[in-house]
């Protein structure tokens, strides 16, 4: 049953996790008015999906899996469902953050659309978006 648990479960929820993350990342490197205060998102980013992880969906799943040693729903288990109004939140946060700070200048507040790239700069005024995360040599 273990390997069960770890190929059918485990490996899905952990690869989909980076998926997200990854994604969640890409969206974030374009709210460039952010500038610098992104490293703040990135930990957020990180962290929320790794509460979500803990305390959701592995005990979710080893309940699903185990339930020869889960003989019923704990206090524990109880608590994990109060996690779900927080994860929705943070969903919407995320949302409205996306439409307010995406692809808009933080000079000349012109929409500056595509993927972020190093390097980049506004179409309109010529600044440089995300210069933060370019090392000067």
């Amino acid at each position: 049953m273990p390997i069960v648990y770890y190929v059918l479960f485990a490996l899905p929820v952990l690869v989909g996790t980076l998926l997200v993350h990854v994604w969640l990342v890409r969206r974030a490197l374009r709210w460039y008015r952010l500038a610098a205060r992104l490293k703040a998102v990135f930990w957020l980013i990180t962290i929320s999906l790794l509460v979500v992880l803990a305390l959701v969906v592995l005990p979710i799943g080893n309940r699903v899996f185990f339930a020869y040693i889960y003989q019923g729903w704990s206090g524990r288990s109880a608590r994990v469902g109060g996690w779900s109004p927080v994860v929705g939140r943070s969903r919407r946060r995320i949302l409205v953050t996306d439409r307010r700070q995406a692809e808009r200048c933080p000079q000349c507040q012109a929409m500056v659309t595509g993927m972020y790239a190093l390097g980049r700069s506004c179409n309109g005024c010529g600044a440089r978006l995300h210069a933060w995360l370019i090392a000067p040599y």
